[in-house]
């Protein structure tokens, strides 16, 4: 702890000795004393009630606590023989301490830096988790948004290594049909693994996922193909990609030699991810399996039965000609199509008839008036 926005800060109220001085060698730990039992400007981090204040007025100041966050402020509580009066707070988990007064100063210090330390850890946890929360969500909403498996393994392995702390991740895709795992960029197949060898293929053909702290040292490490270009002495970490029949893909996750090994909770992590991108990639897949029966070839094929020989004829027949509109309408509505349009014609003529009756019936009355107008 540095200070700053990690800075513990302690209050203490009636306590009979200076804990500032007992934490002396603890820079991060900024100490205030109160003398009274009087409400507090500002709740603190760590709360030490010391054996000055009387029992209504050290319950006073833990309800204040309780009411901003009651797991807020670490309240630890020196006391005189009256246990009986905090064990309720005890028992509701309010209290990180209680003591008899006759703690010693080492002790004191002790439990007020370990409080301190599980504030500060605390504060960080909730940051890392609200972090972790955020990256995961956009991971889920921009995941379906992908059109091909190459975009969807991409944005899976990119927060695999963030979530994972890695240094390098790279991706394979299970193709069923030649059994083979691959992986591409920019449209081009880069790389082409066979499902039969190395921690790739045992991942592929169990579904479990292999950590090893170093991957030489594990008997079925096949260098080619689970690390190229790697090290031997890499940490090495092979997660599947679940579908209902097996694996539809991996991720392999690397540290440097030099980093700490995986944890079980980084393996877990990437694990979930996996089973998040998993119905994404089998929604890939199967569009591209029906694609791929719609552009075959209709005879010799297993899929060309689903169609009829002459509908498969016509439609390579027809080439890239642009087909008509979709004619669903019955009969009756065709007609009564046709029926609307007369009337609709037949109404605008007689109101332009009709207007030209009027302007014509107009002009001979202005003349029959003009003329009884003249003299004779």
């Amino acid at each position: 702890m540095n200070g700053g926005e990690n800075e513990v800060r302690v209050t203490t109220v009636g306590l009979d000795r200076r804990l500032d001085e007992i934490l002396r060698d603890c820079p991060g730990i900024r100490v205030e004393s109160e003398d009274t039992g009087r409400p507090l400007r500002e709740l603190p981090d760590t709360l030490v009630i010391g054996p000055r204040l009387t029992s209504p007025e050290a319950c006073n100041l833990l309800s204040q606590s309780a009411s901003g966050n009651a797991r807020a402020t670490r309240n630890i509580v020196l006391y005189r023989g009256e246990r009986e009066v905090f064990q309720s707070l005890v028992d509701e988990d309010r209290l990180y301490y209680l003591a008899d007064c006759a703690i010693s100063d080492q002790q004191l210090g002790a439990i007020v830096r370990a409080a301190g330390a599980s504030t500060s850890r605390r504060s960080r946890n909730a940051n890392a988790r609200l972090d972790e929360n955020e990256r995961q969500i956009n991971f889920c909403i921009s995941l379906p948004m992908q059109q091909d498996l190459p975009s969807a393994a991409r944005l899976l392995a990119e927060i695999a290594r963030e979530e994972a702390l890695a240094d390098r991740v790279y991706w394979l895709i299970y193709d069923s049909g030649q059994d083979i795992l691959w992986s591409k960029e920019s449209g081009i197949v880069d790389r082409s693994e066979s499902a039969a060898a190395g921690l790739i293929g045992f991942v592929l053909r169990t579904g479990a996922s292999i950590c090893c702290d170093r991957a030489a040292a594990h008997p079925l490490y096949d260098a080619e193909a689970d690390n190229p270009g790697g090290r031997g002495d890499d940490r090495l970490m092979v997660v599947p990609v679940p579908g209902h029949n097996g694996p539809v893909g991996l991720i392999v996750v690397i540290r440097e030699p030099h980093r700490e090994a995986f944890a079980q909770h980084n393996q877990d992590t990437v694990e979930q991810l996996a089973s998040y991108a998993a119905p994404t990639f089998e929604q890939i897949i199967l569009q591209n399996n029906v694609q791929a029966v719609l552009l075959r070839e209709p005879k010799g094929t297993s899929g060309s039965d689903i169609f009829r020989e002459e509908a498969w004829e016509n439609h390579q027949q027809s080439g890239s000609q642009a087909g008509d509109v979709l004619k669903s309408l019955p009969p009756w509505l065709r007609s009564a199509q046709w029926i609307l349009l007369a009337m609709a014609l037949i109404t605008v003529a007689l109101v332009i008839w009709g207007r030209t009756v009027r302007i014509g019936s107009e002009s001979v009355t202005h003349s029959l008036f003009s003329n009884l107008k003249q003299p004779r």
